[in-house]
């Protein structure tokens, strides 16, 4: 069966506009960048100078590098969804309607 929205069956939430108006999703997307490129930045330069000096870390010191990785995952990941925009996530409705869904299994229900 089909996702629900709102109990409504066979419906799946608009990407915008439902929570938050305009001016708070774009506050949000800048916050959100801004954190995931200074995270890219503190995490890249902690890996660089976990590998530039291997031998002056024990082992101990692994999960830190193993954190920092993730770290770098992660805001990768969050700067390429917001500069692929939100037709990653969400489609277009099938009607030709200009309201945007959040994708769920591939189509727009």
């Amino acid at each position: 069966p089909g996702a629900s929205f709102a109990g409504i069956p066979n419906c799946s939430q608009p990407c915008s506009g439902v929570f938050t108006s305009s001016s708070e999703e774009t506050f949000a997307t800048v916050w959100v960048a801004l954190w995931a490129g200074g995270a890219l930045v503190i995490s890249a330069a902690t890996i660089v100078c976990w590998l530039v000096s291997l031998k002056s870390y024990p082992s101990l010191e692994r999960p830190i590098f193993y954190i920092s990785i993730c770290y770098v995952i992660q805001s990768v990941g969050l700067i390429i969804q917001i500069a692929a925009g939100k037709g990653s996530v969400c489609q277009a409705q099938h009607n030709g309607d200009s309201q945007w869904g959040v994708a769920q299994g591939g189509q727009v229900t």
